[in-house]
C-alpha cells in the first residue's frame, strides 16, 4: 500500500527497473502510474480498462492527462464493452 505514493513522490527511482518488478507482482496500479509517467498513457489506460477495471479511475486517467486521444480511446472502449461501463 505504500509503494505509489513512494513512487509518486519520488524522482530517482529507474521506472524500467520498477515497471519489471510491479509487472511481476502484477501491481496494476503502479503500472499505470509508471507508464503514465513514462509518456505511455494509452497502454496505461487500456490497463485500467482491462485489468483493474474501474470506469472512475479510467476518468480520472484522462482528465489528468488532457488528452483527446485518451478520451476517444475509452469512448471506444466502453463501446466495445458496456459492461465496463
Amino acid at each position: 500500500p505504500k509503494l505509489l505514493p513512494f513512487l509518486k513522490q519520488s524522482q530517482h527511482i529507474p521506472l524500467h527497473k520498477a515497471l519489471e518488478i510491479c509487472e511481476e507482482k502484477q501491481l496494476y496500479p503502479e503500472m499505470v502510474f509508471i507508464h503514465g509517467r513514462m509518456g505511455n498513457t494509452s497502454f496505461a489506460l487500456d490497463l485500467i480498462i482491462e485489468k483493474i477495471r474501474d470506469v472512475k479511475k479510467a476518468i480520472e486517467f484522462a482528465e489528468t492527462h488532457h488528452d483527446d486521444k485518451l478520451w476517444e480511446q475509452l469512448i471506444d472502449q466502453s463501446l466495445k464493452d458496456p459492461n465496463f461501463i
